[in-house]
């Protein structure tokens, strides 16, 4: 008796897809690409390349769930200083070596990892995406965490097409993204949540770019958040500051919410004045003009608080009794 004959996964080279199949591929395919467009905008791009498929580039920034102290170490495990000429002070490494050089970064963001992957005309039912390049930017991540990189996002891929054709996308952006990735690729100093070793060529090279896109990531991202004011930041802000500063009602120049105003004017009664805030800031909101007219009532304000027993008497007479 003839042993059962062995089953395995059609691909594309074993069968021929019909129109059919295609036609619904293809529909799986736009859904999938618009759902990353809308969630994660331009950090997502889809490139037709017919008839091969659809080209995809995903540029995924990796935000720390907390800030981090990151060492950066080269090959014979020393660290990174700054731009600065190595001094030669030791410090204990995390290996409990002595190093001669030294540097505590926190970081709470880390380049973004660019991974380009191809969808055939059978994803996702038929087939799996198919990881075309993989590369973190300024190379934080070395050759051989790479490639353990790529084994993982090929797992995924595979994982997608045996579950019943999923989309993969999102899961693989999610897993670059949220910074668990990094405990995969032995980035994570063991026992120490808060720790990253990050070894490259030229430490000292990488340190300042690290510290230049962590920097530009955070400031970008205070200026996305939103804020638990019931009034929006800026444009409504302006307006509140000119209408109050035209009325003569300085003491309002600061937070535009009511209670925030109140509870203001109540801790700061006997000189809510100074509650208020500086002169850069106005100045950056309402402009030079509005500045000068704040500071010319501030400081009539002030003039109007002197008591006038205080205040020289333009009547005071000089002369001496003889």
């Amino acid at each position: 008796m003839p042993p059962p004959p062995e089953y395995h996964t059609l691909s594309l080279a074993d069968m021929s897809i019909g129109a059919l199949q295609t036609e619904q591929c293809a529909a799986l395919q736009q859904e999938e690409q618009e759902v990353m467009q809308a969630i994660y905008a331009d950090r997502v791009s889809f490139k037709i390349r017919p008839p091969r498929g659809t080209h995809v580039q995903l540029r995924v920034s990796v935000d720390l769930a907390a800030p981090c102290q990151a060492l950066i170490v080269s090959a014979d495990g020393t660290t990174a200083s700054s731009a600065q000429p190595a001094h030669t002070s030791l410090q204990e490494n995390e290996a409990g070596c002595r190093s001669p050089l030294s540097a505590e970064l926190t970081l709470s963001h880390l380049p973004p990892i660019i991974l380009t992957l191809s969808l055939p005309p059978g994803y996702p039912l038929y087939e799996p995406a198919a990881i075309l390049s993989l590369h973190a930017t300024h190379s934080w991540i070395t050759s051989t965490s790479i490639d353990k990189l790529w084994e993982i996002i090929s797992d995924i891929a595979q994982e997608g097409l045996e579950n019943g054709g999923e989309g993969v996308l999102w899961r693989m952006y999610e897993l670059l993204r949220d910074g668990q990735v990094l405990s995969y690729l032995d980035l994570k100093i063991p026992h120490r949540t808060l720790r990253l070793r990050i070894p490259h060529p030229t430490p000292r090279l990488l340190y300042p770019l690290l510290l230049s896109y962590n920097t530009a990531a955070a400031s970008q991202e205070f200026a996305t958040q939103s804020y638990p004011c019931p009034i929006c930041l800026i444009s409504c802000l302006s307006d509140f500051w000119t209408l109050t500063i035209q009325q003569g009602e300085i003491e309002r120049v600061g937070c535009v919410d009511e209670a925030c105003v109140k509870s203001s004017l109540k801790e700061n009664f006997d000189d809510p004045l100074w509650a208020s805030v500086g002169e850069e800031q106005i100045r950056e909101v309402v402009g030079e003009v509005l500045l000068q007219r704040w500071i010319h009532l501030r400081d009539k304000r002030m003039v109007e608080r002197v008591p006038k027993s205080y205040m020289p008497s333009t009547r005071a007479k000089t002369t001496v009794d003889t």
